[in-house]
């Protein structure tokens, strides 16, 4: 691919990205990133933790410690995996590693239910459900008043969180509220651009409601044929699908942010496990 100079910056862009191109000047490009590993899986890890070993924080992780949630029900932290595929390592990429349990990431899912049992599979009756959840507590805090433990205070967190995102989750990644611009300018209404632009546009309702980062991955894992970035066989063809898929969705995503207010404070992380 040609590379041309884009934007009052003159930043030198490949022709595989146009719609990127297009914001240059929104762009800061570091050149001097590498990672120390040549192996996918371990060089994954220390693009999402700074270590090629399994058992560390993630970044998202590392926030939701640090810096929490700005909305109570929604987690902090939230991934939106490639439907294609996990990727390289699965979900250890979204790890809390040694922080407490909740601060893992929440994967959602773009197509379908965005979260497994999020509504009842039948009518139940409701005072008999509160009945039962408050027997439930009752049990929960007297094996917690005796046996402190992270793992079940976390479990107890989630299941809270999770009876209010039975609220949140249905309403935040209900798309239809989004005007025809919107999601055409995104790409949701056509291919290949409407998975990845579902996601980037999830993702900027994520924000907007207090989610303090969230995750997008590009590619599944390892296998024939592609689905991810790891083009050996054909290098031309392959990052052609891809980059097709993800141009115009991350352009959207960043003109998005701009004209909202919001790209003052997100910093949008676009990275590569290989550097």
């Amino acid at each position: 691919w040609e590379f041309r100079q884009h934007g009052q910056s003159g930043l030198w862009i490949s022709d595989l990205f146009p719609h990127i191109a297009s914001c240059a000047d929104e762009l800061t490009v570091i050149r001097s990133m590498v990672a120390d590993s040549a192996n996918h899986t371990p060089a994954t890890f220390q693009a999402n933790t700074g270590f090629r070993f399994n058992g560390y924080p993630v970044l998202g992780a590392w926030l939701s410690y640090g810096m929490g949630s700005e909305a109570d029900d929604l987690p902090a932290y939230v991934v939106l995996p490639d439907p294609r595929g996990l990727p390289a390592g699965s979900t250890i990429n979204w790890s809390n590693g040694f922080l407490p349990a909740k601060h893992q990431g929440v994967a959602l899912r773009t197509k379908g239910a965005p979260l497994d049992d999020l509504f009842p599979a039948t009518g139940y009756d409701a005072r008999k459900e509160q009945a039962t959840r408050d027997f439930i507590a009752a049990l929960n805090e007297q094996h917690r008043s005796t046996r402190p433990e992270s793992e079940l205070e976390a479990r107890l967190k989630s299941y809270d969180l999770a009876a209010r995102m039975q609220l949140s989750v249905p309403h935040v990644t209900d798309l239809s509220s989004e005007t025809a611009a919107t999601l055409a300018a995104y790409g949701v209404d056509q291919e290949p651009t409407a998975d990845f632009g579902r996601r980037c546009l999830l993702a900027r309702r994520l924000l907007e409601q207090g989610v303090r980062l969230v995750q997008l991955f590009s590619g599944g894992s390892f296998g024939s044929p592609r689905i991810n970035w790891d083009g050996h066989e054909n290098v031309k063809e392959n990052h052609t699908q891809e980059a097709a898929r993800i141009d115009q969705p991350i352009a959207a995503l960043l003109r998005d942010l701009r004209q909202r207010g919001m790209l003052d404070d997100t910093l949008v992380l676009f990275t590569t496990e290989f550097g």
